[in-house]
C-alpha cells in the first residue's frame, strides 16, 4: 500500500508513502472512538489480550469523568480571590452547594 500502484489504495485515495501499519493505527482510533470496547478493540486487532491494546491506545478511550460527562474543573477554577485576598471556594459551581 505505499503507491498508487496498488489498486486498493487508489480506489480510497491513499497517499503515496502511507504505511499499512499506519492504517492499523487509523483504524484502532476509529473503533476507539465509536465506542467499542478494550475487548473489542483487542480482538479486532488481533491482539490476544487487551495489555498490548492498553499498552498502545489507552490515552485514546475516553477518562471515566468524560464519559459522565462530568463537569468536574480543578481545584483552582472552582476557587476565587476574595477582596482580602483570601482563596474561598466558589458556592455557585453546583446547585445546592452550600461551600465548605
Amino acid at each position: 500500500m505505499r503507491s498508487y500502484s496498488n489498486p486498493a489504495a487508489r480506489a480510497v485515495d491513499i497517499r503515496v508513502g502511507t504505511a499499512l501499519h499506519a492504517l492499523r493505527h487509523y483504524f484502532a482510533s476509529v473503533l476507539i472512538s465509536a465506542g467499542l470496547s478494550v475487548k473489542v478493540v483487542s480482538e479486532l486487532l488481533g491482539h490476544t489480550n487487551a495489555a498490548p491494546t492498553l499498552n498502545t491506545y489507552a490515552h485514546l478511550w475516553p477518562t471515566d469523568d468524560e464519559r459522565a460527562g462530568r463537569p468536574w474543573t480543578p481545584c483552582s477554577a472552582r476557587t476565587r480571590r476574595t477582596q482580602d485576598g483570601q482563596t474561598r471556594l466558589r458556592t455557585n459551581e453546583a446547585p445546592g452547594f452550600r461551600g465548605l
